[in-house]
């Protein structure tokens, strides 16, 4: 038998670096903030703090895979913060 696929974790993206290509997750069941890279995004558009994301965990690892979601406002060169 096939096993079933679990769900998607959800949370929210707490920081991210356009320019350096990492962020962090605040996972929204608490705990701690999960490391992701812009290799694990599931979408071109690129991720803004604040934005809400669906992600799976990597297991043994404080780190995020498989993210999808965001506003795509940290895409493009021109995204400055401050």
């Amino acid at each position: 038998p096939l096993k079933a696929e679990k769900a998607m974790l959800s949370g929210t993206v707490k920081m991210w670096n356009e320019e350096k290509g990492f962020g962090f997750i605040a996972p929204g069941d608490g705990g701690a903030d999960l490391f992701a890279h812009r290799s694990v995004l599931q979408t071109t558009d690129g991720l803004a703090k604040g934005d809400e994301v669906e992600y799976d965990e990597q297991k043994g690892k404080e780190r995020a895979i498989k993210v999808c979601g965001g506003s795509g406002k940290g895409a493009g060169k021109g995204a400055s913060g401050g």
